[in-house]
């Protein structure tokens, strides 16, 4: 570290806190008024970035919020299952529960946004006497 006199080039290396100043031996000096300017408009030309940089922030929120409210469910019966009309069919096998508003428990789906849904609902069977019905309660 300098003691006295002379012109001395710093070294701040970002990865650590330590500095260290060595003797220059270009006369390519920058006095203080000079150094002063520099930090004045880097801490400026900071401040700008700061405030692109929560505004940015503030986009990618509004972007995740509106990406996050998507809703969909994908369940499957892979047993066979004895009904009666009315009775609420729980699925057993939950693919995809995006927005969890299925709920694999009680077979019941509830709406966790306010909006518009589409429900589609499809069954087959192995033998002729099957009969396949879906009631939508809303």
């Amino acid at each position: 570290n300098p003691v006295e006199g002379g012109s001395y080039s710093c070294n701040v290396p970002m990865a650590t806190a330590s500095v260290s100043c060595v003797q220059r031996t270009k006369t390519d000096s920058m006095s203080v008024d000079g150094v002063l300017v520099r930090l004045t408009l880097l801490e400026a030309e900071n401040a700008r970035l700061r405030d692109l940089n929560a505004k940015l922030e503030k986009r990618v929120d509004v972007v995740n919020s509106t990406t996050s409210r998507h809703v969909n469910f994908n369940t499957q019966l892979t047993s066979d299952i004895s009904r009666t009309r009315g009775q609420t069919l729980v699925f057993n096998k939950v693919l995809e529960n995006r927005g969890n508003g299925y709920s694999a428990s009680t077979g019941q789906f509830t709406a966790p946004y306010d909006g518009v849904y589409f429900f589609a609902f499809s069954s087959s069977s192995m033998t002729t006497s099957y009969y396949s019905w879906a009631n939508i309660v809303t």
